[in-house]
């Protein structure tokens, strides 16, 4: 056992000991945490994090053990978690039974009868590990026969992909109709330029804020082509990797974007400088961040994951954009675009090997949950398009006139045949001076040479079409939508132009 651990005092008599604090503890990236004092800062760029024993109200036995394994904690596990497990045992108000020292097997159990009370069983896992390591350093207080019945117990862990399972209207992937309006409105310039970037970096590479907010100037490559055009990618950080060594993932973006991050790259070398060079950050913050560690001190002028949230929070406000199922402004977070990431992969076809690639997880176990979500079916469609009439005017997809039957004379008429077998006659004219290599009649409502009959059977045809999505939909036995989400973009189009027409008249 190293000196980190505690040294014993008069342990028959009174079970009281004390931790024998080296004054430095070193964590798993070599960087050095000083715990010589009553607030410990955690070696964490992205946010700031610290351990503040002032806010430990607790027996003074159980005190001495906590701070034992948290330091235990820093050397072993990553500056997040360490913050989370000081919070579970330390600040959490639901656990009050380390006033008790020692411990019973009533107390715990009365913790761990709270904790599922509150639908908050897997709490008490961190509780569990911190007895039973206690207990394995043989620590005066801890019961061997305690913890054997521990482990005995089975606890719930915090379950997960439900927001994605259940489509949730707030926290889980936004659907293809969300997805466009964003998508649209980010386009056409709204918002500050900085703002776009942090949406469009979420969108296009699906990560976490951590890998984001530590993108450094080095990460950004851009290569010339030999026709004059530029090619952009980001060496995106990798997280949650037990390396010492900094490790990326390359990652191609859009040319949109790469312009966007070269030009602010030149802003803020013009108004700041470039104190660490290479080393400068992407997105860097107004505010000058101060550390106690030297190890962290170049990372003073990174933006935290915390105002990398708000700012794609804010951006919904910013946009006036509407949620289609609350009525509400669209709540958007990293979280929910790194889960739309997901989905319109598997939507578009991918294995979960290429997810689990694209979201850097090292196994397919944490994909599983996009593959089980159905695509998106015809009725949340319908709704978007009836609560938000919005969503027409931003979303284009019928590129094609509106004409007058008599007007189409002298050029091919287009057939109203659907996929259901039914025939309604012709639905307009085509105007395309070339022979039609798509899939007429459906893909005409999304061609800018579709001359539509003002008159035309459309409302049938878009009647034809859900009920053909709906049939489909209900008998396929794999998850992936991507016929339907093309079928999806034809009624949009047939939609829009029955607003157009209506609109006419």
């Amino acid at each position: 056992m190293s000196n980190l651990y505690l040294s014993l005092f008069d342990a028959e008599s009174s079970l009281e000991y004390h931790w024998d604090n080296p004054g430095v503890v070193y964590d798993r990236f070599g960087h050095s945490v000083d715990t010589s004092g009553e607030v410990w800062e955690l070696t964490d760029p992205t946010r700031t994090n610290y351990c503040n024993w002032k806010r430990a109200y607790c027996a003074k036995d159980n005190l001495e053990t906590v701070k034992a394994y948290v330091a235990h904690c820093i050397e072993t596990k990553a500056p997040h978690t360490v913050g989370n497990i000081f919070y579970y045992l330390i600040e959490d108000e639901k656990n009050d039974i380390l006033d008790n020292y020692p411990l019973s097997m009533c107390n715990l159990l009365s913790l761990l009868d709270c904790y599922r009370e509150s639908g908050e069983e897997w709490k008490f896992h961190w509780v569990r590990k911190w007895y039973v390591w206690c207990t394995d350093v043989a620590f005066p207080g801890f019961s061997r026969s305690i913890c054997e019945e521990l482990l005995n117990y089975s606890i719930e862990g915090n379950e997960k992909g439900v927001a994605v399972l259940t489509e949730d209207p707030d926290d889980g992937p936004l659907d293809n109709v969300e997805y466009d309006l964003l998508r649209s409105v980010v386009k056409s310039g709204v918002g500050s330029e900085f703002e776009r970037i942090c949406i469009m970096l979420c969108m296009e590479l699906g990560a976490n804020p951590k890998n984001i907010v530590l993108l450094e100037e080095r990460d950004f490559i851009k290569n010339k082509t030999s026709s004059g055009s530029w090619l952009y990618s980001l060496n995106v950080p990798r997280i949650k990797k037990r390396s010492s060594s900094r490790s990326v993932r390359a990652r191609k973006i859009s040319p949109h974007l790469g312009q966007f991050i070269d030009r602010l790259i030149e802003i803020n070398n013009d108004n700041f400088g470039r104190p660490y060079a290479e080393k400068t950050p992407i997105l860097r913050s107004n505010r000058k961040r101060y550390f106690l560690s030297r190890s962290l001190k170049r990372f003073e002028f990174h933006m935290t994951t915390r105002d990398f949230c708000k700012a794609v929070q804010k951006y919904p406000i910013v946009a006036k954009l509407v949620s289609r199922r609350s009525g509400d402004i669209l709540h958007l977070t990293p979280r929910r675009l790194r889960y739309t990431f997901a989905t319109r992969l598997v939507e578009q076809g991918a294995s979960p090997a290429v997810v689990a690639d694209a979201l850097d997880h090292t196994d397919l176990q944490h994909v599983a949950v996009y593959f089980k979500a159905r695509g998106k079916t015809v009725e949340a469609l319908d709704k978007a398009l009836e609560c938000n009439p919005h969503y027409l005017d931003v979303i284009s997809r019928f590129s094609g006139i509106v004409v007058e039957r008599e007007e189409t004379n002298g050029i091919p008429t287009v057939p109203g045949e659907t996929p259901t077998y039914r025939n309604l006659g012709g639905i307009g004219g085509c105007g395309a001076k070339s022979l039609c290599k798509l899939y007429p009649p459906l893909s005409c409502y999304l061609c800018p040479s579709f001359q539509a009959w003002k008159d035309g059977p459309h409302q049938d045809m878009l009647d034809e079409l859900k009920t053909y999505a709906r049939e489909m939909a209900a008998t396929s036995g794999y998850p992936v939508a991507r016929i339907t989400n093309q079928v999806d973009d034809v009624i949009l189009a047939i939609s829009q132009l029955l607003q157009r027409i209506k609109e006419m008249e």
